[in-house]
């Protein structure tokens, strides 16, 4: 049978999560029409993500049919057995798509960090490292999922012979090896940020735009605690709120991951209200040789150990140009960029790597 919502245990999470779910939609939008715009081809980062939403979608369609189909919210004796063993049968692949969705996130991120700092052997490395660590999380995640009761329709049948270990307990563990995880992945830039020679204020910005994942882990706790009130013998009435947050952590990871490309796309479109100090400033002092309305929208930070190597906040990537007095000419893309200035009269070759701003 088909259960309403008119109970607001049941109702309220599946406001929550719909809401949210809209806005992972509307950054990976804008994420991509970022890209659009700067005419970049998609990466791998990119097509990570489309198959961490995909997984999203079907984790929200699984709540929906939990709520609608199998009585989520309702106390389980208010709910027909048979929609009872439904919602025990659901929770399955629910859990199992958490973890694939989160590996997907997680490796998206990796991705985006290679693209900045891969050029450097000891990231490298470390990345790798966390990216197998993080593979081997999802396995476990799946593994347990389905090994966890044996045999599996034990999970919603225990009137067969069968054996189950205790659920809370490894869901709580499995969620606290994500919380390691998440803090993991946020560490991964920090100490290649912390060498660049630039000005506290410019390092502190980095810092803050590779850590906003740090909320994700305030909601990953939370969601440990959710799991520790589900009670197999009314799972219908506990479950709610661990669904909720089951659900909404890989979708803020999303939107988090979306963010530095949403930043760029918003301040092209209203440059006043998102665009940063420096680019104002910039538009209202034009370069030699351009118009007053023109002007190149990135905030240049300059490192000066190796000659000339600028981090250009507003962009993802590296790209290869040639700069002749003040101006650039697009070359191509290429690991690094190179420099060949003749702006007053001085040539020099640098680097440049591109980081997308906050």
């Amino acid at each position: 049978m088909a259960y309403d919502l008119s109970v607001a245990t049941a109702r309220n999470p599946l406001i929550a999560i719909t809401v949210f779910v809209a806005i992972a939609i509307a950054t990976t939008a804008l994420r991509f029409e970022a890209r659009r715009m700067r005419k970049v081809p998609l990466a791998a980062d990119d097509y990570l993500l489309l198959a961490a939403l995909f997984c999203l979608f079907i984790s929200v369609g699984d709540q929906y049919a939990c709520v609608i189909a199998g009585g989520v919210g309702r106390h389980t004796v208010d709910v027909d057995p048979l929609d009872v063993v439904k919602t025990l049968k659901l929770i399955l692949p629910f859990e199992a798509l958490y973890g694939i969705t989160l590996c997907l996130i997680k490796s998206s991120i990796i991705c985006f960090y290679f693209r900045i700092f891969g050029n450097t052997r000891s990231f490298r490395i470390s990345a790798y490292v966390v990216l197998a660590f993080i593979v081997c999380w999802a396995l476990s995640v799946v593994l347990e999922t389905f090994l966890l009761c044996r045999p599996v329709a034990y999970n919603w049948d225990t009137s067969i012979k069968g054996t189950c270990g205790d659920r809370n307990t490894v869901y709580v563990s499995a969620g606290a090896l994500n919380v390691i995880t998440d803090f993991m992945v946020m560490s991964l830039p920090v100490p290649h940020i912390l060498t660049l020679q630039l000005k506290m204020k410019k390092k502190l910005g980095l810092l803050l735009m590779f850590s906003l994942g740090l909320f994700i882990t305030i909601i990953s706790i939370i969601r440990i605690k959710s799991l520790q009130v589900i009670s197999f013998t009314d799972p219908t009435y506990t479950l709610p709120m661990g669904l909720l947050w089951t659900t909404l952590e890989p979708c803020l990871c999303i939107i988090n991951a979306n963010l530095p490309m949403v930043r760029t796309c918003l301040a092209t479109y209203a440059p006043k209200a998102f665009g940063s100090t420096n680019d104002q400033t910039s538009r209202k002092t034009p370069l030699p040789g351009q118009s007053g309305s023109r002007s190149d929208p990135f905030d240049l930070i300059r490192d000066d150990r190796f000659g000339a190597t600028d981090i250009k906040l507003g962009q993802i990537g590296t790209e290869s140009r040639i700069h002749a007095g003040r101006r650039s000419q697009p070359l191509g893309d290429s690991d690094s960029e190179r420099y060949l200035t003749k702006g007053d009269n001085h040539i020099h070759v640098g680097r440049s790597v591109d980081v997308e701003s906050l």
